[in-house]
């Protein structure tokens, strides 16, 4: 993991990295921390497959997915909001296009 997988000609310009899945062999909610969010315990087992994300260098600033993501909308989607996050944290005047590949449901 960590490691960009190696694309074709045709698609030189994007990255593609590995997401790993897990499956939750036990989850619990043990309480509420103070923004609302479930205190949890779980026990999980990592897979040896998962997702692919697809990222593509912009120059304009912009964050975008490519193509549909299952029917959720751009503004609910975590993996754009997580792009802008780290893109604020950065600070980056770059951007991405973002792509995913859904194995996991």
């Amino acid at each position: 993991m960590g490691h960009a997988v190696t694309s074709g000609a045709a698609d030189a310009a994007w990255s593609a990295w590995p997401a790993p899945a897990k499956l939750n062999l036990f989850l619990t909610i043990t309480g509420r921390r103070p923004d609302g969010l479930h205190l949890l315990q779980t026990v999980f087992q990592l897979l040896d497959w998962g997702d692919t994300v697809h990222v593509r260098l912009r120059t304009d600033g912009l964050i975008a997915r490519d193509g549909d993501n299952a029917g959720i909308a751009a503004q609910d989607d975590l993996v754009v909001g997580a792009a802008r996050l780290l893109q604020a944290a950065a600070p980056t005047a770059l951007g991405a296009d973002i792509r995913v590949d859904k194995r996991v449901p």
